[in-house]
């Protein structure tokens, strides 16, 4: 059998955009019910996309609420500004946004990489919107020093972001080809090869005039500018349930970083894929999609 497309992934989904400048976001919804959504976050560079194994079979999963899986503003098809920094408090105040704006109180906030990011943010500095949190593979988690990462683990994570940093780089320099665009994907997989669907998915996105005039921004907020995410008293404080999926074979840190961080936080479950890198929602769909429905379901009302 083939390669399922996008659209057969997606069918009973809707494409929406929701609000207006500078937050107006497109989203992949699916779905129904009045119980607080299942928000997905992609990681940098990421876009709907990202979802398309998740977002049809998780709302199968559900009964009571919807799965929305959004574009960043500065990613996708979402609006751009040019007057944002694209910190995580930009992207928190988008996602705030659109829950009010989709007409909900709160939500399950749950995100990869960027996105892991972008929900520990929420969970941190705004519990009041975030019934869980989900952080798969997210970045930042040398911020808690954990004693057990040596200084060749904390050389050798650096020395793989820094080669992500280089293939965007290389991509951007090149004027986006096809071939720069594959490169840029194969750093998130360890186990597949990104299908020529989603390389050209990506590369049409990443060909956007307004997309490429605002990645270096976002690439220099994310990668290279120093940030503050968490500390070790806020990861030991977070006030909301914590669903934290690991790989075996992510590149940004290593899996000790990660153990390090849960044994911090109050109310977590924790599941480490052995057969993924940076996108365990892709090259481990179904067992994501379980781990995230049942969490889901016992924690969130």
């Amino acid at each position: 059998m083939s390669e399922e497309t996008a659209w057969i992934r997606t069918l009973g989904a809707e494409v929406q955009y929701v609000g207006s400048d500078p937050y107006r976001t497109r989203c992949l919804r699916a779905g129904n019910g009045d119980e607080p959504p299942l928000i997905l976050l992609s990681g940098i560079g990421g876009h709907v996309e990202s979802y398309l194994k998740n977002v049809i079979p998780l709302a199968e999963r559900f009964d009571d609420r919807e799965v929305i899986a959004i574009d960043y503003i500065g990613h996708g098809l979402s609006s751009a500004p040019e007057d944002c920094e694209y910190t995580l408090e930009d992207y928190s105040d988008q996602v705030e946004y659109l829950i009010d704006e989709l007409g909900y109180e709160s939500a399950h906030v749950h995100g990869e990489s960027l996105g892991g990011m972008v929900s520990a943010y929420m969970g941190i500095n705004r519990p009041h919107l975030t019934e869980t949190i989900g952080l798969n593979t997210p970045a930042g988690l040398l911020q808690l020093d954990p004693p057990s990462v040596t200084e060749e683990d904390k050389a050798d994570t650096q020395e793989k972001l820094e080669d992500l940093a280089d293939r965007t780089t290389d991509m951007l320099d090149a004027g986006v080809t096809r071939e720069t665009v594959r490169r840029r994907l194969d750093w998130l997989f360890v186990n597949e090869t990104p299908s020529d669907e989603l390389v050209e998915i990506r590369y049409k996105i990443y060909k956007q005039d307004r997309v490429q005039e605002v990645m270096p921004q976002i690439y220099q907020s994310t990668l290279i500018d120093d940030f503050h995410l968490w500390s070790r008293e806020e990861v030991e404080n977070l006030d909301v349930p914590v669903l934290f999926i690991y790989s075996a074979h992510n590149p940004g840190a290593p899996e000790k970083a990660a153990r390090f961080a849960t044994d911090l936080m109050p109310t977590v479950e924790y599941h480490l894929y052995e057969h993924s890198a940076h996108w365990p929602q892709w090259e481990e769909a179904d067992q994501f999609n379980d781990d995230t429905a049942a969490f889901v379901k016992e924690y969130g009302q």
